[in-house]
């Protein structure tokens, strides 16, 4: 009785050839969960700002709401962040958390920082002041024409 190796060595090889297939196949959909993961984040972080822009132009004290935004773990926003894309000084935003992952560290500037990743919403609320800043002298004017505070996580009390 005699055994054929060739017909072995052929089903060693077919196992080689489905296993490096499943690896390629198993790649692409992680890449495509990796890839679609930060374009939420970015969504997010466009629809923040968006959101951030929109109170700053109407302080009227309503209460603004996002969509669910998706935060990632180490992710943060400072006054400055906000300050950079409105103009309004960093210490006129204040940060509020409703989730223990949401972590707000108060100093000169308030800042939000997430624990873990978290998909939560926004809300909130600028009020005018009526103190004003004469732009364009180049100095800092350290004056709060608007205050914005930001609820994370959790509704303001009477909205």
């Amino acid at each position: 009785m005699r055994f054929e190796r060739k017909g072995q060595a052929g089903d060693v090889f077919r196992l080689m050839v489905d296993a490096i297939i499943g690896l390629v196949i198993l790649l692409i959909i992680l890449s495509s969960i990796a890839y679609f993961n930060s374009l939420r984040l970015q969504v997010s972080q466009a629809a923040m700002k968006s959101i951030v822009e929109g109170a700053v132009e109407n302080p009227t004290g309503d209460v603004s709401e996002s969509e669910m935004l998706v935060f990632s773990q180490g992710e943060g926003y400072s006054g400055h962040v906000f300050e950079d894309w409105t103009g309004v000084p960093a210490q006129c935003f204040e940060f509020e958390s409703g989730l223990s992952n949401i972590k707000v560290l108060e100093g000169d500037v308030s800042r939000v920082n997430f624990t873990s990743p978290v998909e939560t919403k926004v809300y909130v609320s600028c009020v005018a002041t009526g103190e004003s800043c004469e732009y364009g002298t180049g100095e800092p004017c350290g004056k709060c024409e608007v205050v914005c505070t930001f609820y994370f996580g959790k509704k303001p009390d009477g909205a």
